[in-house]
């Protein structure tokens, strides 16, 4: 788990969930047809696209086509291979004005989080890439985050919170 003392402002934080997804992690991909699969999602390094490479080769989905991202298992392609017990650690990128998604499992609950909040924020952001997300004039970075997953969120992030018009603003750590 992330070590406190390791962190030093939002930008340093915000860095550290980027480079997580840049590395990538194997998710579980739920496709129209066949079995779930096992594959290496990452950032693409401008922030613009999810990469995986599937037997036909590397496949990318633009972040800029992506509608909403949708927690648990409530799309179609998931209804056809349902796990209630890994409704948390999934999700969906709907995209194609919501024809299409992309549907994921992660490993574990941090994992999850992870994936979520930094695709919430690099999607949010209107797929501007990293300046828009942390572009503020202070320098801070806002989340939308609600206070079940609060917890994890900081932990991750390895930073204070306060509570600044409703969302959450993560501070320097001095």
């Amino acid at each position: 788990m992330a070590d406190l003392a390791s962190y030093g402002n939002a930008h340093r934080d915000i860095d550290q969930v980027l480079i997580a997804l840049k590395k990538g992690a194997q998710l579980l991909k739920y496709g129209r047809k066949g079995k779930p699969k096992f594959y290496r999602f990452r950032l693409s390094n401008d922030e613009t696209s999810l990469i995986w490479t599937s037997s036909s080769g590397e496949r990318s989905l633009k972040l800029a086509s992506v509608s909403k991202i949708i927690p648990g298992q409530k799309t179609a392609v998931f209804q056809r291979h349902l796990h209630p017990e890994k409704d948390y650690l999934s999700f969906s990128l709907a995209y194609n004005n919501g024809k299409r998604s992309l549907d994921l499992i992660c490993k574990d609950k941090v994992e999850a989080e992870v994936w979520i909040a930094g695709l919430k924020a690099l999607i949010s952001s209107g797929q501007g890439g990293r300046s828009k997300i942390d572009g503020r004039s202070d320098g801070g970075l806002y989340l939308d985050v609600t206070l079940p997953n609060l917890l994890i969120v900081i932990l991750f992030l390895g930073a204070f919170c306060a509570i600044t018009s409703g969302l959450f603003y993560i501070v320097e750590i001095l």
